[in-house]
């Protein structure tokens, strides 16, 4: 080989290593310009077969089967010893050491409210901390952002600022708000500060008093785990002293040795909580970027603007008592990713007796979670066996590109009625949901699931046109008589304003199924 082909060969390979490190995964410039032509690449070529043809290679199947292999024996070993390692593990929890009480910055405004859904017609109670005082206005997301009821000025009142990571806040209640005449759905206790301008929102759900026909469940879990009031949320802990996170990363060594899930991460219930980004804007049909409230307020107006009727739950209401498995439908938005295993035997048991399930987000049903009086605990991954036999999905790789259209794998499911597509054609290619520095690649991205061995009885609909990782859009008629339907991707709801099939595809589902979908119009 030629000097000049070597040092070419070395050009490309320092280039394809910078783009999958740097471009594919962090969306670096140029982002745009490299995921278009390489989704070019892949339509041209067909490479997507190429990379199936290369997970089903002998080499590839051969390292599955070790590593199978490895993993059943780990099991055995385990289970001779288990009764020493639940031991060990106890000791590891009982090691683990908390952080002391703190003051936290508060802003002015701010508030929060212990139960974060309210049934029609109860008054919610909550907790402001006000120096200046404030003015307070409900507004609700419904086919707009719409103000609904202006509140008496707020008193001035400053708040402790003491904070327990194990309890939260402790403030004093001194704001009472009257729900008599609002129908269920999103709203917001929105907080202004005179004369700074400075506003607070106050996220609440108003739960129905019967069963809508399609109940929606807020995802306050995953609210909560993203929230990183106090310097801690799942995922970083900037609140506990350096000896304390330094001793837990060690115990949590010591029970990944053992194959065991970490620590439990506590969030205490009495802290702030705002929308993931404030929602200024009056229609929820305008880009943003979102994975929490923001992108379920699309859903909640688009089946409004469709003149289905709806009632909202939040995760906490997932249980028998709340009347929502009386619903004909029930709806999960963009990342449901956080359960409770009394949220996943309820929806078991609402899917046995014939119950109908959208979900449509990504990143659905990942960790076990755990409520108690103080607050709510990350546990551990929720096994694919148990997961992926309620969405048929789970997430498995990285979207690679991070965002790509879908590609039609079953035009004859009731689901695309009415949209006159075919076996092949590309649909969902953008959303308004999306990161503010990329273009709107597509709706199959961002998190995307894929279908698993534990899939049983799902159908694949379409698949997400992404090299790695992309979104499997799949559907499930059950031995009940009901459904399950599953996008598989975050920003599925943020295409329902600009994406005619995938408005058809919602529209078709909320409104039950085959007998029913080709009648409806898209708003």
């Amino acid at each position: 080989m030629s000097k000049r082909k070597v040092v070419a060969l070395i050009v490309l390979l320092v280039i394809t290593n910078t783009y999958f490190l740097l471009v594919g995964k962090y969306e670096y410039f140029p982002y745009r310009q490299i995921s278009a032509l390489k989704q070019r690449v892949i339509a041209a070529m067909e490479v997507d077969y190429f990379f199936a043809l290369e997970k089903e290679s002998p080499r590839v199947q051969e390292a599955k089967r070790l590593a199978e292999a490895q993993e059943s024996r780990k099991g055995s070993q385990y289970q001779v010893v288990a009764d020493v390692v639940e031991r060990i593990r106890g000791i590891v929890h009982e090691s683990a050491p908390r952080s002391p009480d703190f003051d936290v910055p508060l802003p002015a405004p701010s508030g929060y409210v212990l139960e974060r859904s309210i049934v029609e017609g109860a008054p919610l109670t909550v907790f402001v901390h006000a120096p200046n005082g404030a003015l307070a206005e409900i507004v609700r997301l419904g086919q707009e952002k719409t103000k609904v009821m202006k509140l008496a000025p707020i008193a001035p009142l400053a708040q402790s600022a003491k904070y327990s990571p194990m309890t939260g806040l402790g403030w004093k209640a001194n704001l009472t708000i009257p729900t008599a005449g609002l129908k269920s759905g999103y709203y917001l206790l929105e907080l202004r500060e005179q004369p700074s301008g400075s506003v607070y929102q106050i996220p609440f759900i108003v739960r129905p008093r019967k069963a809508p026909r399609v109940a929606f469940v807020a995802a306050t879990n995953t609210w909560q785990a993203f929230n990183d009031f106090g310097g801690k949320n799942f995922y970083v802990d900037r609140q506990s002293p350096k000896e304390v996170v330094a001793r837990n990363e060690a115990l949590n060594g010591i029970l990944s040795s053992l194959g065991l899930a970490n620590l439990p991460v506590h969030l205490p219930r009495a802290r702030l909580l705002q929308p993931d980004r404030l929602i200024s804007e009056s229609r929820p049909d305008v880009a943003h970027h979102s994975h929490q409230l923001r992108a379920e307020w699309n859903l909640a107006a688009f089946a409004e603007r469709s003149g289905v009727s709806y009632g909202v739950y939040t995760d906490d209401d997932l249980t028998e008592t709340s009347g929502i498995t009386e619903a004909a439908i029930i709806v999960f938005g963009a990342h449901t990713e956080y359960w409770t295993q009394q949220m996943m035997d309820t929806l078991r048991a609402y899917v046995a007796k014939g119950g109908r399930v959208i979900f449509a987000g990504g990143n659905s049903m990942y960790f076990r979670v755990e409520k108690n009086a103080s607050g709510l605990s990350k546990l551990d991954h929720i096994e694919s066996a148990a997961g992926s036999s309620l969405t048929g999905t789970s997430t498995t790789d990285v979207s690679d590109p991070l965002y790509a259209p879908y590609k039609i794998v079953d035009s004859s499911h009731w689901a695309f009625a009415g949209t006159n597509v075919s076996n092949g054609d590309l649909f969902g290619k953008s959303s308004l949901n999306h990161r503010e520095e990329a273009s709107a690649q597509g709706v199959s991205g961002w998190e995307a699931d894929q279908m698993t061995a534990d899939s049983k009885g799902f159908k694949l609909l379409a698949a997400g046109t992404n090299l790695r990782g992309p979104a499997h859009m799949v559907f499930r008629d059950t031995e009940a008589g009901g459904w399950i339907f599953n996008a598989s991707s975050i920003p599925f709801s943020g295409a329902l304003f600009i994406d005619p099939v995938i408005a058809r595809i919602m529209l078709n589902l909320l409104h039950g199924g085959p007998d029913h979908a080709a009648a409806r119009q898209v708003p």
